[in-house]
């Protein structure tokens, strides 16, 4: 889901004026993002994509299909950052024309139709807690707007918050239950509502001039601007404060100074969800709904929790956001299997040089290793690089065989693996998670048998020239020194080259490849563990995995534990395959330069030797 959701992410980012324009071939629509999911598994995705069961939907439950995510997003933004001492609370509207029950039409809002969500948000626009609006109700006498605010408000009552509120919502009802949890009201109201002071609604003022009346601590007051402002507060009185001009000072209400402050915190958050809104025509509601909160308000709730530390532009950070998953979930298994030369469409020239230098340098320090050891004539030695003839032979033989005509066999393997569960989690059942254990760790066994002779022996090989002082000697350079001998100052280089690629290649190529497989398979069984809890297999996989005293939401938590570490360790192998590549890349070049200058030198030297004797012949 990862991926998924890294679509919706940058289709909100690059807005196309239908869903299936972004898997367009033609130049005015490619984009190199669309390949890594195609258009027929976004769209079953989408299509599939619920969050309750509807088997199990109460009867007049009508927010049953996503009450289950708005909980679970409320439960989360409580518990990341504590509320600020001003608070407000507003509504805004998810665009749907849709037919539904509960779609509200609202004259002056930017999408007139739609689904109708309040919203509690804390300066800078962090959305604290959301609720649906699904129609009007009456508890206990209780009005719809003083319901929708003491349930938003919830965890913030009796703490000494002040909550500001348009005239929908601010009444003498509302502030009365609020005084009385120790919690401030401060909004605009209508003249309608009832308790209202007549001489206050009827007033006529000048323009600055204000009026007032307080009673168990509620101010009702008016002022004139530029028309009537009628305001309830009970945390101020009618203070009037001074505020600078364009031409002169102006007089406000204390009151109205903090209220327009503090009403911007939801167009905050609405103008920054706007700018990435994912939000399309012809999609479910409650499939609207989850985009525009998983999009919208956790996106911006994200960056107003990095901005703290890390100032950024939203749009900046969204694009963070994306590059990241991509990163995380794409790149690195495509790079790998690139390298590796296994991934459709591998053709990188630099890849295949890279893989084809190392290939050729394994040969040439094994000949270089031989035609030592026959010079030093030891019996061990003979036999040792026979053995390490027959084993690199093998080796590049296996390499070959691999590349080349088993490509296709292997990327069935591994890009499976890395392309279809590792981010979207779809090989549930069993017999996959089976089969597909069977085959990597096939080839995790392959990769040992083939390359773990060549490594024993290639190191044997190595280490036989420091059996004595005399032979470190030797092996550090083995010639005598002759002025005419131009490779031989080259061998050097050539040798501690060789050292690197050796333990290089063989190191990465035996155990960090294999150990990424087996982290992956691993990682699968888990997921099918914790998938299948209550299956008729659980008791089997608890006692196989955990022991028998272990209950289900223990072995959930060990199984969500585990799947964390080994994508740790994951991530860890990747880093340090990148690295290695790299230098396997500078060290493969340099000890091919190196050899071929020795090669070079050798044939000018018998050149040099041949023409000697031929002159001394002649004479």
């Amino acid at each position: 889901m990862h991926c998924f959701l890294g679509y919706l992410l940058w289709m909100g980012l690059d807005r196309k004026p239908k869903l299936r324009d972004y898997w367009r071939t033609s130049e005015l629509y490619w984009s190199n993002a669309a390949k890594y999911m195609s258009r027929n598994r976004f769209e079953i995705i989408l299509r599939l994509w619920h969050f309750a069961d509807n088997e199990l939907c109460p009867p007049g439950d009508r927010l049953h299909k996503i009450q289950v995510l708005v909980d679970l997003l409320n439960e989360k933004f409580k518990r990341i950052i504590f509320p600020d001492e001003n608070l407000c609370i507003d509504e805004t509207m998810v665009p749907f024309r849709g037919r539904l029950k509960f779609r509200q039409y609202v004259k002056g809002k930017r999408h007139k139709f739609g689904i109708k969500l309040f919203k509690l948000c804390l300066p800078g626009g962090f959305t604290y807690h959301v609720k649906i609006y699904c129609g009007s109700d009456k508890i206990d006498g209780m009005s719809v707007a003083t319901k929708v605010v003491l349930e938003l408000m919830g965890d913030c009552l009796g703490k000494g918050a002040t909550l500001f509120t348009d005239n929908w919502y601010t009444s003498v009802e509302l502030a009365e239950n609020l005084l009385a949890r120790n919690t401030h009201l401060v909004g605009t109201l209508r003249r309608n509502r009832k308790g209202l002071p007549v001489e206050v609604v009827s007033a006529k003022l000048k323009k600055g001039e204000i009026i007032a009346r307080e009673k168990n601590g509620i101010v009702v007051l008016k002022w004139k601007d530029k028309r009537d402002v009628l305001m309830l507060t009970t945390k101020h009185d009618d203070t009037m404060t001074e505020i600078p001009g364009r031409v002169e000072n102006r007089s406000k209400p204390q009151a109205a100074i903090d209220y327009n402050k503090a009403k911007g915190y939801i167009d905050v958050s609405d103008q920054l969800s706007s700018y990435s809104t994912a939000v399309r025509r012809s999609v479910k509601w409650f499939r609207k709904l989850a985009v525009e909160l998983l999009t919208g308000a956790s996106i911006v709730n994200a960056h107003y929790l990095y901005n703290k530390n890390n100032p950024t532009r939203p749009l900046t950070f969204t694009y963070d956001i994306l590059q990241d998953k991509a990163k995380k979930w794409i790149i690195p298994a495509k790079w790998i299997l690139q390298t590796i030369l296994v991934w459709p469409d591998s053709n990188n020239v630099w890849i295949i040089c890279a893989n084809w230098l190392i290939f050729i340098n394994i040969v040439i320090i094994e000949i270089s290793h031989a035609i030592f050891v026959f010079i030093n004539r030891f019996d061990l030695g003979v036999a040792l690089v026979a053995l390490a003839t027959v084993t690199t032979t093998f080796e590049g033989l296996v390499r070959f065989y691999m590349i080349v005509y088993k490509k296709h066999q292997f990327n069935a393997i591994l890009c499976k693996v890395w392309k279809e569960f590792w981010p979207l989690s779809i090989l549930t059942t069993p017999n996959q998670i089976k089969d597909l254990s069977k085959k990597c760790y096939i080839t995790v066994m392959l990769s040992i048998g083939c390359y773990g002779p060549a490594v024993l022996c290639n190191t044997v090989i190595t280490l036989t020239p420091y059996l004595s002082r005399e032979q470190i000697l030797k092996s550090i350079y083995p010639f005598p020194w002759n002025s005419t001998y131009t490779y031989e100052i080259i061998y050097v280089w050539q040798y501690f080259t060789q050292w690197y690629l050796l333990i290089l290649v063989n190191t990465f190529d035996l155990f960090v490849l294999p150990l990424i497989m087996v982290c992956i398979v691993q990682f699968m069984i888990l997921q099918d563990v914790s998938q299948n809890i209550f299956s008729a297999k659980s008791e089997r996989q608890r006692i196989l995995l955990f022991g028998k005293n272990v209950s289900n939401e223990d072995m959930v938590k060990r199984c969500l534990d585990q799947q964390i570490m080994l994508i740790k360790i994951c991530d860890q192998l990747e880093d340090i395959f990148s690295f290695s590549l790299l230098l396997q890349f500078f060290s493969s070049i340099l000890a091919l330069c190196s050899s071929s200058l020795i090669l070079v030198g050798i044939i000018l030297q018998q050149v040099f030797v041949f023409k000697t004797n031929w002159d001394q012949l002649v004479a």
